[in-house]
C-alpha cells in the first residue's frame, strides 16, 4: 500500500501537522518512540480538566478564523469532563471531535466548489457547510413525519435552511462517483450494517474523493466491540450493558451497536477505498485536546 496522503489541520502561524495511522502496530511503534510526549499531554489534559471548570479556555478557533473561547459543562469531578464532546466554540457552538473533522475537510479541499455529504443534516456542523460550502449536502434518518416535523424544526432553529433530506446510510440514493467528500460524524455506531454504509459512501464518491468519520474509538481494542446485534425478528441482542447516545431532538437516545477498534481500518479498505487511517490531531491553542481519534479514508 503507498503512504497515506499528507495531512495538514488548519494553522495558527504556520501548519500544524497531523500524524495519521494506518495500523495499531504503527500508532504503538509511534507510542514506544514518543511515550514521554504523550505521557505528558495525558498529565496536561488531566490539570486542563481542573481549570476549565471554572474558566473558559481563550484559543484560535479555524472554523471561525479568530479568536474565540471554549467552555465545558460544569461538573463536580473534573475526571467527568470529556474534552473530546465539549470544548464548545461559544462562536459556531461546535464541539472539539467535530471542528477536527471539518478541519481535516477543509485543509483537504476547496469548499467554494466542493460536493460534500455531510450524514448529519438538523446539525450545527451542517449549517456552519452551508455557510462555507454551498454545495453542501445533508440528510436524516427518519422513522414518521413526527420526528421529520421535530428534525425540520430543529434544524430551522439552528439556523439552517432548506427542508431535511431523508437517506438511509446503507442505500443511498446519490449517483456513483457524485460527490468529493462524505462526512458522517459519530453515526456508523448507531448502523447495525456499517459495513453497508462504508461501501455505499465509497460508490458516490468520485476517485480520489475524501471520506471522514467519527466514531467511538478505542485505540487499545485490536477489533470491534460488538455491544449489540439485530436478532432477525426485529428485536435486538444486547451482547453488554446497553449504550444510549443523546438526541437532541427527542432526548430518549440512540442505541450504540458498536465500539470500534482497529480492525475498522481494514474494513474500510474491503469497502472500497484505497487509503485509510486514524488521525491525532492535538492542539491546546486550538482547542483541541483528549483522543480525537478521526477516521480519514480516500477512494
Amino acid at each position: 500500500m503507498s503512504a497515506f496522503p499528507d495531512l495538514m489541520i488548519s494553522q495558527v502561524a504556520g501548519g500544524v501537522r497531523v500524524p495519521v495511522f494506518t495500523s495499531q502496530e504503527e500508532w504503538e511503534r509511534r507510542l514506544e518512540c514518543e511515550r514521554s510526549v504523550y505521557d505528558a499531554r495525558w498529565r496536561m489534559e488531566r490539570e486542563f480538566k481542573a481549570l476549565v471548570r471554572t474558566q473558559c479556555w481563550v484559543g484560535w478557533c479555524g472554523l471561525c478564523g479568530e479568536a474565540s473561547e471554549y467552555s465545558v459543562a460544569r461538573q463536580d469531578e473534573p475526571d467527568l469532563i470529556n474534552l473530546r464532546e465539549e470544548l464548545i466554540c461559544i462562536r459556531c457552538g461546535i464541539n472539539a471531535r467535530v471542528r477536527v473533522a471539518l478541519e481535516l475537510i477543509r485543509n483537504r479541499m476547496d469548499l467554494r466548489t466542493s460536493g460534500v455529504y455531510l450524514t448529519e443534516q438538523a446539525s450545527r456542523p451542517f449549517v456552519w457547510l452551508q455557510r462555507n460550502a454551498p454545495s453542501a449536502i445533508g440528510s436524516e434518518y427518519v422513522r414518521g413525519q413526527d420526528s421529520e416535523h421535530k428534525l425540520q424544526q430543529y434544524f430551522h432553529d439552528l439556523g439552517g435552511k432548506g427542508d431535511i433530506r431523508v437517506e438511509d446510510v446503507t442505500a443511498l440514493t446519490f449517483g456513483n462517483g457524485s460527490l468529493d467528500c462524505v462526512a458522517s460524524f459519530d453515526v456508523l455506531e448507531h448502523v447495525p450494517d456499517y459495513r453497508a454504509a462504508l461501501s455505499e459512501f465509497a460508490r458516490v464518491l468520485r476517485p480520489g474523493g475524501m471520506l471522514v468519520v467519527t466514531v467511538p474509538f478505542v485505540f487499545s481494542y485490536a477489533t470491534t466491540l460488538v455491544r449489540a446485534r439485530l436478532d432477525g425478528f426485529g428485536g435486538v441482542d444486547h451482547l453488554v450493558t446497553p449504550e444510549y447516545h443523546g438526541d437532541p431532538v427527542d432526548g430518549a437516545g440512540i442505541l450504540c451497536f458498536y465500539h470500534f477498534g482497529w480492525d475498522l481500518l481494514e474494513v474500510v479498505r474491503e469497502c472500497g477505498f484505497l487509503h485509510a487511517g486514524m488521525a491525532l490531531p492535538w492542539h491546546p491553542g486550538m482547542g483541541m485536546m483528549d483522543h480525537l481519534w478521526t477516521l480519514v479514508a480516500f477512494k
